[in-house]
């Protein structure tokens, strides 16, 4: 049992770190950019839905940050798919557990500090990230 909580931990941390590397870098945030701030998107969305304009307003607005979503969303899965490969449980383990604030990486240094908790204590352990 331990042995696997162990497996399944450093499995999410290597995913949150691959994925905070991904989507922080400075390349994505230029792909990024256009859809901040953040909830944009999504209030446009709902505001041509209510305006019953989705085909007109909503996609003519747009229309220009299409390839943006698609390099996000490619690589969003990718990433997700090479750490979980299907596992849906561990998937949601790692999402939730983040939400909770469990896995913290304050900083993209060498040598930051990840903190991991339990239900007993705290631990801090140094991990090498280049």
């Amino acid at each position: 049992m331990e042995t696997t909580m162990h497996q399944d931990t450093t499995q999410i941390m290597n995913f949150w770190y691959e994925f905070d590397k991904f989507f922080l870098s400075r390349d994505m945030q230029v792909v990024m950019g256009p859809l901040s701030p953040y909830g944009k998107l999504r209030n446009s969305f709902l505001y041509h839905y209510d305006k019953g304009s989705l085909e007109t307003g909503f996609k003519s607005e747009h229309e220009n940050i299409k390839d943006s979503i698609k390099i996000l969303s490619d690589n969003q899965r990718r990433i997700m798919d090479e750490h979980f490969g299907g596992n849906t449980k561990l998937e949601q383990m790692a999402f939730e557990l983040f939400a909770q604030g469990f896995y913290v990486q304050p900083v993209l240094v060498p040598f930051c500090f990840v903190a991991v908790c339990s239900m007993s204590n705290f631990i801090t352990s140094p991990i090498l990230l280049y």
